[in-house]
Order: structure tokens, then C-alpha cells, then sequence
């Protein structure tokens, strides 16, 4: 934001913008700190993509919304910041009974999972209907907004997360980038 606001001749209004995003953003981590029950949310993210499942990293800004959000993530003592391929055998092992999954590719709905992989009908996320996906806001064309717009508004991608995990903390929250596959 500050370095368009330079290209545009705009700074302190750049400024201004980037100061108020930031400033919601760390409000909402500082509220975090004593809003959130003890037991975490454990999260799953990705899918199986030819026998791997790439996990973010540890050192990944996605596993730093995580964090803030107050989340459990198997791999966030990873020293990476791409993404962790491990073996699908072993996320179907370990991590299918976590109640949330997030990012599961370009899914829509749950059908497209099965698609994907039958074997996700065991998932207990899957089951709970705990699957979500960051492209509430696509076009039919398949865009995804949220690839043009959360890094530049990453307070509403830190409260979507919030809400998934722990909807009692923000009730009056709208998901604005995901969305619950049905």
C-alpha cells in the first residue's frame, strides 16, 4: 500500500490506509490473547495433488495467520516458507480427524472434493461439513479475489480464520474470502 501511495503520489493517504489496516489487524490479535479457549483448533490444509499434499511451512504467512488466529497446524515448527510435500497415506493417517480443513484447491462444494478423492468422505472435516475454501470471491471465469485483495486487507482474512475456528469470539462476523463448501 505505502509503496503505491509513493507511485501515486498519494503517500499520506497510503499511509493513513496501511496504519488502520494494521492497527485492526493487531487489535484483533491483542483481543485473541484472552478470548481464545485453551484447546486449539486443529487445522488441515491443502489436498492430495498426485500422491503429495503440500503443507505450508512453518515460516509461511500462512502459517502465521494461523497462529495468530490461534490454531493448532501440524507443521508450524517447520523451518520453511514454501510448501511441505508429504505423503497423502500420511495426512490420511494422522490428520483426517481434524475438525477444520482449509484451502482444499479451486473446490466449490463438497462434490468436488469427492471428485478429487473419495477417500475424503472419511475425513471428519468432511463429515462435519468443517471444509473451507478462500474463494468465496471468485468470478465465473474462476478469479479469485482473494489472491488480488488479502494481501493488501489481511485483517479480514485474520477474522475469517478467527470465525471458522472459534465462531463464539467473533458472532457477528460476515466470512468475507471464505466460505463453507456444502
Amino acid at each position: 500500500i505505502k509503496v503505491m501511495g509513493l507511485l501515486t503520489g498519494k503517500y499520506a493517504l497510503a499511509d493513513s490506509l496501511f496504519n488502520s489496516i494494521e492497527k485492526k489487524y493487531l487489535g484483533l490479535c491483542e483481543r485473541l490473547k484472552t478470548q481464545l479457549p485453551r484447546e486449539k483448533a486443529e487445522v488441515l490444509l491443502g489436498y492430495n495433488y498426485q500422491g503429495t499434499w503440500f503443507m505450508p511451512g512453518g515460516k509461511s504467512y500462512v502459517a502465521r495467520y494461523l497462529a495468530d488466529a490461534g490454531a493448532s497446524y501440524p507443521y508450524k515448527s517447520d523451518s520453511t516458507t514454501g510448501s511441505v510435500p508429504i505423503s497423502s497415506e500420511l495426512v490420511y493417517k494422522e490428520y483426517s480427524g481434524y475438525a477444520i480443513w482449509l484451502n482444499p484447491g479451486a473446490c466449490r462444494n463438497l462434490n468436488d472434493l469427492l471428485m478429487l478423492d473419495s477417500r475424503y468422505r472419511n475425513f471428519t472435516a468432511f463429515k462435519n461439513k468443517g471444509v473451507y475454501n478462500n474463494n468465496f470471491r471468485s468470478n465465473p471465469s474462476g478469479g479469485n479475489d482473494f489472491w488480488e485483495s488479502s494481501p493488501a486487507s489481511p485483517h479480514l482474512v485474520l477474522a475469517d480464520l478467527v470465525y471458522i475456528f472459534y465462531p463464539a469470539v467473533l458472532p457477528e462476523h460476515k466470512l468475507y474470502f471464505y466460505h463453507r463448501l456444502e
